[in-house]
This record gives C-alpha cells, structure tokens and sequence, in this order.
C-alpha cells in the first residue's frame, strides 16, 4: 500500500499555485508526452500577473519614440544644412571670419581651432545618439527573430550582433535576411568610408573619431582673395596745375628718370607705362590687396621715331650733326668732340607736332631731337646716333588694378577716349603736351638753373640707360633700334612724372571701387562637404523607415528586464530546459552542435525562450514543420479534439498548452479542476 502510494505520488503531483490555481505537473509527465532530449518545465510559471501586479514591460528612454524620430531627423537636418552651407560658401568664396584670435578662459583661441571644433560639437552628439540607436537594433534583434517563433538557434539564441559590430553585422544579417538590422548596420558602417579622408587614420578606428575627422576636413581657414565694394574718394581732378612755370615739376621729373636709372626703380604710385592718374584715397588699415576703380587717366605719348637719314660731318675741329625726322623735318647740331668722348643733348626742332601743322611759338611745345655721341672701343671711330620725339597727350577712362600697401599700379585697361571737360585735352591746351626739356628763357635764375638741369639730366640718363645694356654703348649704336628704344623708354618715364605734376589739381569726389583682399575665410571644402552631407541624409532618411518599423516589431515582444545580463538571460531560458544539453565549457561551434535540430521561440503566456525538436512541430504553431497536423501519443481522439479547441485561444505549444497536455496524459484530469481523490477526503 505504501510502495502505491509513492508511486502515485510519483506519477501526480498536485499543488495549489500561488496564483489560487490548482497545478497537475510532473517531470516524468513532461518527458513522457513531449519526447524531449530536455525536461521543460515553463508550464510551471506563474502567469504574468498572478499577483495581481502587472509586470512592466521593458522600454528603454533610448528606444522611445521622440528619440528613434528625433535622432535620425537631426541628421537629415544637418546633412541638409551642410548642403545649403555648401553652396552659399561656394557662391560668396567662403564666409568672413575675424583678424584676431578670439580671447577664451585658457588665452587666445585660432579661428582654425574654432573651424575645426564647432563643427565637430555639432555632429558628434547626434553621431553618438546613432551609434547607440544602431546597437540597439542589434540588441533586439535576436528577440525579435524568437517572437516570430521557429527559429533556428544559429539565427536565436547563439546569435550576437552586439558582439560582432555593425560591420561584421552586414553581412550575417543578409544572410539570414534580417532586414533592418542590415539596414541599420550599414548606415553605421558607412560612416568608416571617412577613413580615406583621414590618411593616416587607421579603418578599425572608431567611427565617432573618423566622423569628427572629416566634419573638422569641411570647414578650413584659407587666406584667400575676396572682392567687395570700396566706395573710394578721388583726390584729384585733371586740370593744369597754376606753378608750372617753376619748372619744379620737369625737375622733379628728369631726376626720378635719372634715378630710375641708376637704382632700377620701377615706376611710382599711379604711374604706369606713360599712364597718369589722379590719386584716390585706400583702406585706411595696411592690408594684403588690390584696390580696383574705374577712373581719369592722362597719357603722354612721346611718339619717337628714328630719322629716315642722318649724317655726321666734320667741320674744323668740330663735328656736324643733321638728320631728317619721317615727318620730313631736319634739324642739325655742332659739337666739339674734344670736349668729351661721351657727348649727349636734346634740341628743339622747327617743325610741326603733327605732318602738315604749323611750328608752335613756344619751344616747350615743340618736337625735340635727342642726339647722342662717342668712339667705338674697338676702332676708335666717331658714332653719332639721333632720336626724333614729337609728344602729345590723350584722355581715357580706364579701370586699375593698384596695390593697396604701396600704390603701385599692376594692371590698366583703357576703355574709352572720352573723359569730362577740362583745359588739359579739350580746353585751352587742346591736348598740347610740354616736350618737357627745353624751356623758354626765363630771367629768373633759379628757373633757369631748372631748366638747364632738366635739359642736362634726361640725355644723360638716357645715354647712362644705354651704357649698362647688353653689349654697352657698342650693342646700343649697332642694334637698329637700340638707341630708340632707350630714350622712348626713360623720355616716357618723364613725360608721364611731369603729367601727374602739372595735369592734375586736388579737388575730391566719390570713386565706387573693388577692393580685391586676402583675408581669412572659412571655406567649405566641397568634396567632403558633399560626401558627408550624403551620409547624414541617407542616414537620417533610412534611420527613420528603420526605426518605425522597429518599433512595430517590438509590440510583440513581453521583455520585463534589460537583455544582456546574466539574471536577465537565466530568467528567460531557467524552465526551458534546453540549457541541459549544454556545458560551461562549450564553445560557440559546439552550442551550435549540441543545438542542432531544434527550433526557438518565445513562449506566448510568460514570454520564456522554449524550444523544439524539428520532429515534434514548429515552435509557435499547431503543425509540424511541413504544416502537418501532429498527434500526442497516447491521447485519445476526444483530448485531440479539446486541444484543438484549446488551441484556439492559447498557443499549441505555449506552457498553458504544455500544462493540459500533461494532465490528460497522467490521468486524463482536466487542469484547473479539483483533485477527485482530494474531493471523497
């Protein structure tokens, strides 16, 4: 009687639950019905609730919706801001940025560093949020697979995204179809294309470090030329200057030719090649620029030539000197040759400024005959070479280039012949220009000396100007144009510092101008600019579908902890049963082994991990896994049949159907009934 009373305590067990109800369970039962290589005891969970407190389901701040929206969106915004930045810093050449460094807490702060910096501290939050969106995509992933139920346990409970990262996540999740999980670790591996624009950053890098690298490549401090508007003010006007007759102007003229000569100086403010203008005011602060303005210039053309026929004559112990201009003028000069082996001088000619005019009265308007003297090195034999110059002025608009540090003139563009009314080309003087080396004779000495000077100093820098060519005064006198070239050149130079002396008066005026300077700008690079700005908005647009539709997919899971700890794995897979046929000491490949044949799920009434073998059925469903109807050994007909029914309101393979099965089974004893035995007590 004892030994029946063991075994039937062996074969049923009966208890009253904490939740009131009364449970029928045992291990022999569970093994003899479902078959198992493993004892699954999940039918022996209290329902969810039992006590009447609800458990909470597990929804992490990350995962809720203002986040997974809101994240993805700050990147579509600031892909699409980049853009827009993009081409406004491609239309204006950058934005403006201060002189000076900025004055911080720990001292000046560059403008580099703030160009690099900001930039940064705006895409890294946002880039980080990402990055922490992404993973837990790849967290739940496997959980989402085991809501679905059928599972293989390469595809479940063995896999882990975490650990692999997104890029090792590619690949697997396309194998095994895990649409956004791919999607999602792709828009996070994407951003490791950085790496070519980092050089010397290596690919394993963190993604956050190469995506901060490039967003400090977008923005660069270049000096560069910016053009602006310049409302400049003109200083001077053309008109004749009222000290003319002091001749300090032609002095002032003939020496710096002299000395042009004799230091290679180039031509001084707002001169340029025979060009006078008037001068206009520049940027009050000395800066690396150009000043562009459209304004009056006069020219002083000295319209050289050589004669058509020239002829030394000796005469006593003195040399004659005549030549015929192409105007058909001549003029002739006598020198003594032992006065000086190097001889030099300009004469006033008796002819016309233009063929077919009449001789001007004064000698300071007309034609001028430079004429040049000495012996050969080699021979010793006299040569003479003379120079016809009838000079006249013209009026242009024009636009300059000028520097702004030191005036100089870099580049003149005539534009029209027609400037406004003056007494310079169109007045009284009618365009008249002084030849600006011989002079009427004046009975003030000092005037006289001036113009003495003049007339002594322009030859000899022209003749000075000849000596250091190549080839000395020889190459000078033999070159067919040798001798012209040299006194156009220098007599230019000094017509045109005469024109800026006595053509032009102060009188003020507004002058629109461009000022052309080098200055900081912090530029856009458009290559990375548009590189990164794609990335931010595929990223923004793709995270946004991703994360929706996530979001649906977790509706079915019923997690109440955190995955990843230990007490949160053992309290999903502790009544499974299947964790028996694995060791501590199992590597990844033999788990895979060891689990091999069996298919995952989630249980439907607690939410555990369960498990079946592919010969009992599919997890989830009634069917096996070819859609066959599956039959319970030793269960008759009429407990198929309320299976069924049962199935229709609680999953087949759930714990609540798992409890009914082992009841009907010991003794065909419907669950949640009294005990008979107990009841005749």
């Amino acid at each position: 009687m004892a030994s029946d009373t063991i075994e039937s305590k062996k074969r049923l067990d009966t208890s009253i639950g904490e939740d009131g109800t009364m449970s029928m369970y045992t291990a022999r039962t569970a093994t003899m019905i479902s078959n198992k290589r493993f004892q699954d005891t999940t039918h022996l969970i209290p329902s969810p609730g039992y006590n009447g407190i609800p458990p909470e389901k597990y929804d992490p701040l990350l995962m809720r919706l203002p986040i997974i929206l809101g994240a993805p969106f700050m990147l579509f915004i600031l892909g699409l801001g980049l853009e827009i930045v993009a081409g406004i810093s491609k239309q204006n050449n950058g934005f403006r940025v201060p002189v000076s460094s900025v004055l911080g807490l720990f001292g000046e702060i560059s403008s580099q560093f703030l160009a690099s910096f900001i930039p940064t501290l705006l895409i890294i939050p946002n880039a980080v949020l990402w990055r922490e969106l992404d993973w837990m995509v790849r967290m739940y992933q496997p959980f989402l697979v085991l809501a679905e139920g059928n599972a293989k346990a390469e595809q479940s409970v063995l896999l882990n995204y975490v650990e692999l990262g997104p890029i090792l996540t590619v690949p697997r999740a396309l194998k095994y179809k895990h649409r956004l999980a791919f999607i999602s670790a792709i828009t996070a591996s994407i951003t490791y294309l950085f790496q070519p624009f980092s050089g010397c950053i290596n690919l394993v890098v963190p993604t956050l470090q190469l995506m901060s690298f490039l967003a400090s490549s977008v923005f660069q401090i270049r000096t560069i030329e910016n053009e602006g508007p310049w409302e400049a003010t003109s200083l001077e006007t053309v008109a004749l200057a009222p000290d003319i007759d002091t001749l300090q102007a032609f002095v002032a003229g003939a020496g710096y030719a002299d000395a042009a000569v004799i230091h290679n100086m180039t031509d001084p403010k707002f001169i340029t090649g025979g060009w006078a203008m008037g001068r206009f005011d520049f940027p009050l602060n000395s800066i690396e620029g150009r000043m562009k303005v459209e304004t009056v210039s006069v020219r002083s053309n000295a319209n050289c030539s050589n004669p058509v026929s020239q002829q030394l004559t000796p005469v006593g112990t003195s040399f004659n000197l005549s030549a015929t201009s192409l105007a058909g003028c001549s003029h002739s000069v006598g020198f003594n040759p032992d006065v000086a082996t190097l001889q030099y001088g300009v004469e006033a000619t008796n002819c016309p400024i233009f063929p077919g005019g009449t001789v001007e009265e004064q000698v300071d308007f007309r034609p001028v005959m430079f004429w040049y003297f000495h012996r050969t090195e080699s021979t010793n034999e006299p040569e003479a070479r003379t120079v016809f110059c009838s000079p006249f002025l013209t009026g242009h608009k024009v636009n300059i280039m000028s520097e702004v540090k030191t005036g100089n003139i870099l580049n003149l563009e005539p534009m029209t012949n027609a400037i406004y009314e003056n007494e310079v080309i169109n007045g009284s003087q009618q365009g008249r220009a002084y030849n600006g080396v011989v002079f009427t004779n004046s009975s003030n000495p000092f005037i006289q000396a001036r113009a003495d000077a003049v007339r002594s100093i322009l030859p000899a820098a022209i003749f000075r100007n000849m000596t250091v060519q190549p080839g000395g005064l020889d190459g000078a006198f033999e070159r067919p144009n040798g001798v012209l070239d040299a006194t156009r050149r220098i007599y230019t130079l000094h017509l045109s510092m005469i024109a800026k002396g006595i053509y032009y008066q102060p009188a003020q005026s507004p002058l629109p101008g461009t000022l052309i300077q080098l200055e900081n700008r912090l530029v856009v690079d458009p290559f990375p600019a548009h590189f990164l700005a794609s990335i931010l908005i595929l990223t923004g647009l793709a995270g946004m579908i991703v994360h929706v539709l996530h979001r649906n997919q977790r509706k079915k899971l019923r997690l109440s902890a955190e995955p990843g700890s230990i007490g949160a794995t053992m309290s999903l897979t502790a009544r499974s049963g299947f964790g028996t046929l694995l060791t501590p000491y199992d590597g990844e490949l033999t788990m895979e082994k060891r689990l091999e044949g069996l298919r995952f799920g989630l249980d439907k009434r607690t939410g555990a991990i369960i498990a079946e073998s592919d010969d009992e059925g599919s997890v989830g469903g009634m069917g096996d896994l070819n859609g066959n109807t599956l039959t319970t050994p030793g269960v008759g007909k009429g407990d198929e049949t309320r299976m069924s029914l049962l199935s229709q309101t609680a999953s087949p393979m759930s714990s609540t159907f798992a409890a009914y099965q082992s009841a009907v089974v010991s003794g065909h004893v419907e669950p949640w009934t009294p005990d008979p035995e107990k009841e005749v007590k």
